[in-house]
């Protein structure tokens, strides 16, 4: 670790004075300072590098030095924070502090074509948005997209469907009407029928009177040409009858 100033002398003042007496507080503070001199010491010989170990290293072994001991301060730049913790110091790069320009030339190409790509991915989003809205809501930009988008035809099936659903609701209360009207229809229609029989029944029977009306018409025609034959007779005979006498 770097060592830094750790003891102030003290600016002793003779008597009859009695700014800085030769106390017990006094006194302590000369022997923390010897102590931390002599741990400095102990810490700076256990960090060395003694004569015989030097010596080894030719055959490519290796020894750790406490360097900071050479080490009192480290700069920070906008870039790099430096810190001391102990025996270790560390550099860490600042967020958000490398530019382009500190950058591998072959990075910054790559960089640049990634920043081109994807401008032209913005570009073409852009124009995928405006297609997007032109379709789905209409876009003035677009003359006759008022009437030609999503919404709109959405709009005008939505219309359809209740105009659809009102014709249903209409049609099924007609359809109501007209089966009571058919069962109506049916009950009349077998009234109809069983007068229709009824009045086909009745021709039969009237028929049936009918042929037997014409039957005894016949009959009596028939006793009536016999009548008349035998009238015919009578009166041939009554005729006979008079000559006779009158030649009597």
């Amino acid at each position: 670790m770097a060592y830094g100033p750790y003891y102030y002398i003290t600016d002793w003042e003779n008597e009859p004075s009695q700014k800085t007496p030769m106390n017990r507080i006094n006194l302590l503070k000369i022997e923390n300072g010897i102590k931390e001199v002599d741990n400095r010491i102990v810490q700076i010989d256990a960090n060395k590098a003694d004569k015989s170990t030097i010596n080894t290293l030719a055959d490519d072994a290796q020894k750790v030095i406490d360097l900071t001991r050479f080490v009192y301060s480290v700069d920070s730049t906008a870039t790099v924070a430096m810190q001391i913790q102990g025996r270790t110091i560390t550099a860490r790069i600042v967020d958000g502090s490398v530019t382009m320009n500190k950058l591998d030339a072959a990075i910054q190409t790559e960089f640049r074509q990634y920043m081109l790509d994807a401008q032209s991915a913005r570009d073409a989003a852009l124009q995928y948005q405006t297609f997007a809205k032109r379709y789905a809501l209409g876009d003035q930009e677009f003359p006759g997209s008022e009437t030609d988008n999503a919404k709109y035809y959405y709009e005008q099936v939505k219309a359809d469907a209740e105009t659809s659903s009102q014709n249903a609701l209409a049609a099924a209360e007609s359809s109501e009407t007209s089966m009571e009207q058919a069962v109506i229809s049916t009950a009349k229609a077998s009234v109809a029928t069983a007068a229709a029989n009824k009045t086909a029944a009745d021709v039969l029977i009237t028929t049936e009177k009918a042929m037997a009306a014409g039957a005894s018409e016949q009959v009596a025609r028939d006793k009536a040409t016999e009548a008349g034959a035998s009238r015919l007779a009578a009166d041939q005979s009554a005729n006979s009858s008079t000559s006779q006498c009158k030649a009597f």
